[in-house]
């Protein structure tokens, strides 16, 4: 095992060199990568979809603690991982520079927003009791159920309702098109709060929502690749 994991971890340092990662740096780079395979401790590395990545990234693009710097590094860390160790299908054409331009999901103030988010899972317990059943029982992992619930409670609080029998199919879209227009989020961010509410409706709300749903898309980030930095 010790053995597996030091060549990892030179295979992992060679490919920051031949990209001109500064050695101080490099460090940091796979300390990253390590500390996301970590949080997937019962997924094959080969197993992982891009949908892990999105969640991962969203839910630290989120996390006031990490800087934008910082969040760069991570996105950077996890290409190298995915396109150039594990070699992934879906690694290379994944958004990565989209990633990397994307603002956080963050209302103004996060210490109220999380105060709100906590009043909105209280409020509404037994509804969000039966969205972490669900995902439960389809084996899901932690960090999705808590996306997943924190996308749930975000919608509701968009959405302004103070019963559960307000929620409709017509509050999904001026909810996606706030995250686009207002908040600037990166395409693969509205994607998964789209996935979040779909699931939300249909297994939990139990509301089949069939139709397509117009909205407002993210932008796609204009900016040109940039090199690893």
């Amino acid at each position: 095992m010790e053995e597996s994991v030091a060549r990892f971890r030179d295979r992992y340092i060679k490919k920051t060199i031949s990209y001109g990662i500064p050695e101080e740096t490099r460090r940091w780079y796979i300390k990253h990568a390590e500390a996301f395979i970590t949080s997937h401790p019962d997924i094959r590395l080969q197993s992982i979809s891009s949908r892990h990545v999105d969640v991962y990234l969203d839910e630290l693009a989120r996390n006031p603690a990490c800087q934008d710097w910082q969040f760069k590094h991570v996105v950077d860390a996890l290409r190298i991982l995915f396109v150039d160790i594990v070699k992934a299908g879906w690694a290379l054409s994944y958004q990565w520079e989209e990633w990397r331009a994307s603002e956080s999901v963050r209302l103004p103030s996060q210490t109220t927003m999380d105060r709100l988010i906590s009043q909105c899972i209280h409020q509404f317990d037994e509804l969000f009791n039966r969205l972490s059943d669900e995902i439960r029982v389809r084996h899901f992992s932690m960090r999705t159920e808590q996306a997943y619930c924190d996308w749930a409670a975000r919608f509701i609080l968009f959405s302004n309702v103070s019963t559960v029998d307000e929620l409709g199919a017509h509050h999904i879209a001026p909810f996606l098109e706030y995250l686009a227009v207002q908040r600037n989020v990166a395409v693969s961010t509205q994607r998964h709060a789209l996935n979040a509410l779909l699931f939300f409706f249909r297994h939990v709300l139990k509301i089949p929502i069939e139709e397509t749903i117009d909205f407002v898309p993210a932008k796609k980030s204009a900016r040109l690749p940039v090199e690893f930095l």
